[in-house]
């Protein structure tokens, strides 16, 4: 398929041409008598008339038509490589392969940008799925920086295996988090329109709008589908977030390796030395890459001065990249657990890999995803559009490739799906007292979270009962048969309660996991 639409750009005008090649036997001429018995059949046209001579000789080759289409095709674009190889040689002035095939590009697309497009983007068929054309529109969202803000409903999506895949959320209790969405949903579908196989920088156009807008998502889990209405929100970025856990561990989580993220990190484990922490505990996991730069450069904010990082290996070995620690200090400064699961990729197995190999750091969760190449981001200025192409891999520190199957963690453990009212991680309804507009409290957080989880939509989730909490509580009271008054008494949490119990939530046994690693 690929090699077939490559050599389709390349061949088409010589096809139109040169005709169909008689590669099968002229038929039997039929008599004037047997003429005059037939009745006359409207004449075809050029393009019927070419689909039937295909059907024919496809016919007397005894293989498909899509068989013959591409065996013709990689004729031609044989015969055609052919020629210009010999014209580039034996010319007796100066011409290049490279100028004769821009002739042919120029006859072929002439001035009409959108078939230029077309030409790109075909030959990046026959590349690997990381290597990516890119129109206008999409370069455009692919090279977008993060600005403090955007509008959204809080979702991080990857192009994994030909698919488009949930890989995270950029903030904690985003819509679509809320809506039940979960890390490994496939997204199929926004607002009716059918997405697979399109780029995610295609789509997110689609997803992101004006503030206060809805949006629908098509999903898919577990081989059943699902949408969602979300509304749109303002979403704060910022990949970096830590906390102190008891016993001094600082917890560093790092959802993607974006621009500026190093120096964030180097701030959190500036406040860490204060505190005298050395227990780190690294969370990698649904994080599928980034800038490798900024992966080198966290690196070193923890390996000893010298350590190796990686090596980028480039198919001309002159251009090869030996990546070693620049820190200061010259022995370990941490102790480290980092996890990993299914979604850490690229960037994120790199840095895994140089702890591990270097013997400075434990993996624990499930298996990586296990991309082990780098791409660089190409303008092309003709059209405002771009690409991406996979110019190196990675090897890392014990000398091997990163391995396509992803890197095996030392602690493997699974994250169970529970009930959201049997989660640690949610604060719980307790129904200790009745709740009105301007209470606050991990209580009134319990019932907004839930609400929001259920589609009711109640405003902000950290715990303050505002009027909007109070039109989504009513809300739900009416659905419920209780009177819609909009107060948190004990019948409307119960029912909150009993309806929340089919929500499900990811337990987190992997940090529970890693902090039982440092209290070995």
């Amino acid at each position: 398929m690929k090699q077939r639409m490559i050599s389709l750009l390349l061949c088409l005008l010589l096809v139109f041409s040169f005709g169909i090649p008689a590669l099968a036997e002229d038929p039997p001429q039929t008599s004037g008598e047997e003429l005059g018995q037939v009745e006359e059949t409207p004449s075809l046209t050029p393009e019927e008339e070419f689909q039937k001579q295909l059907e024919e000789n496809a016919a007397n080759m005894g293989i498909t038509v899509e068989e013959y289409k591409e065996l013709l095709q990689n004729t031609m674009f044989q015969y055609y490589k052919t020629y210009m190889k010999s014209i580039a040689e034996d010319y007796k002035f100066d011409i290049s392969l490279e100028k004769l095939y821009e002739c042919t590009i120029r006859a072929l697309v002439g001035v009409d940008s959108e078939k230029l497009e077309q030409a790109f983007a075909a030959a990046f068929e026959a590349l690997d799925p990381n290597s990516q054309f890119y129109d206008a529109q999409s370069f455009s969202s692919f090279t977008q920086k993060l600005d403090d803000s955007l509008v959204g409903v809080g979702i991080v999506v990857s192009n994994l295996e030909e698919r488009i895949v949930i890989t995270g959320f950029p903030v904690e209790h985003s819509p679509a988090e809320m809506a039940g969405v979960r890390a490994g949903d496939e997204l199929i579908s926004v607002d009716g329109r059918d997405v697979r196989g399109m780029n995610v920088n295609e789509i997110t156009p689609f997803i992101r709008g004006e503030l206060g807008t809805k949006v629908e998502l098509g999903l898919l889990r577990d081989g059943e589908e699902y949408t969602v209405t979300l509304t749109r929100v303002k979403i704060k970025q910022n990949p970096v977030s830590y906390q102190f856990l008891d016993g001094n561990i600082l917890y560093l989580k790092l959802s993607s390796f974006n621009e500026g993220c190093a120096e964030e990190v180097k701030k959190i484990l500036t406040e860490a030395d204060k505190r005298k922490t050395e227990k780190i505990i690294f969370d990698l996991r649904n994080n599928t890459g980034g800038y490798g730069s900024e992966a080198y450069e966290i690196a070193s904010l923890f390996l000893p001065k010298g350590t190796l990082i990686a090596t980028m290996e480039y198919k001309d070995e002159s251009k090869n990249e030996v990546h070693v620690s620049t820190a200061s200090f010259k022995l370990p400064k941490y102790k480290t657990a980092l996890l990993v699961n299914e979604l850490s990729a690229s960037a994120s197995e790199l840095l895994a890999a140089a702890f591990s190999d270097n013997d400075m750091g434990v993996l624990i969760g499930t298996q990586t995803y296990g991309k082990g190449t780098g791409q660089q981001i190409f303008p092309l200025k003709a059209f405002d559009g771009g690409y991406k192409l996979t110019v190196c891999q990675y090897r890392t520190p014990d000398g091997t490739l990163l391995p396509a199957s992803g890197l095996v963690p030392d602690i493997k453990v699974e994250n169970p799906m529970i009930s959201i009212n049997k989660s640690s991680d949610y604060p719980q309804i307790t129904m200790e007292r009745k709740l009105y507009v301007g209470d606050e409290g991990e209580d009134v957080k319990a019932c907004q979270l839930r609400l929001a989880m259920l589609g009711y939509h109640p405003g902000n989730q950290e715990g303050v009962f505002d009027q909007k909490t109070a039109e989504a509580v009513a809300v739900f009271q009416g659905d419920q048969g209780l009177y819609p008054c909009g107060d948190l008494d004990k019948a409307t949490m119960g029912a909150l309660y009993v309806k929340s119990a089919t929500l499900m939530v990811q337990r987190d046994d992997q940090l529970a996991a890693a902090i039982d690693y440092f209290s070995e």
